[in-house]
């Protein structure tokens, strides 16, 4: 479940919170604890509400961290778009608009090579040829010499070398 706070008029008067849940409102009582306790703590004296909004549906349970992310996205998508928040509705963030298991794909897809880069470059190119080839690795001996921000900092360097 994503949860977004909207309509903050300000600390001490007006708490809204938007609920995104992907698996039918598995997580609602979690979520309206949440809820509770950031009111309590946000001093609210003013109206608060929490609102279900009405999202694409995942069909299994180990798709929820995807969704979560592509609902950031389309909704980072949708925000950038507009020139006035005041009127904005998060209900209307998705529509018929489906996540689809292209979606899912892609976005998996995207994470993956994210992964992988970051670790190709922290832990060299010998030692991650081992792993993704054959799947293990002495990694005490093959780790490099240098600290890890040496060596990152070295494969940044080259990486945005011009070419010569």
């Amino acid at each position: 479940a994503l949860l977004v706070p909207t309509k903050l008029q300000s600390l001490s008067q007006n708490v809204c919170i938007e609920n995104f849940d992907s698996m039918n409102n598995y997580n609602l009582g979690h979520a309206r604890d949440v809820f509770t306790r950031l009111k309590s703590r946000m001093c609210s004296t003013g109206p608060s509400c929490f609102t279900e909004v009405s999202c694409p549906q995942q069909r299994n349970g180990s798709d929820c961290g995807v969704y979560v992310l592509l609902f950031v996205d389309r909704l980072i998508g949708m925000l950038l778009t507009l020139k006035d928040l005041v009127d904005f509705d998060f209900k209307e963030c998705f529509g018929s608009s489906e996540i689809n298991e292209l979606d899912i794909i892609q976005k998996r897809s995207i994470m993956t090579y994210l992964i992988y880069k970051l670790q190709y470059k922290k832990l060299g190119e010998g030692i991650a040829k081992k792993l993704i080839l054959c799947g293990k690795s002495d990694i005490k001996t093959d780790l490099p010499k240098k600290n890890t921000y040496e060596t990152h900092a070295n494969v940044e360097r080259q990486e945005n070398k011009p070419n010569e």
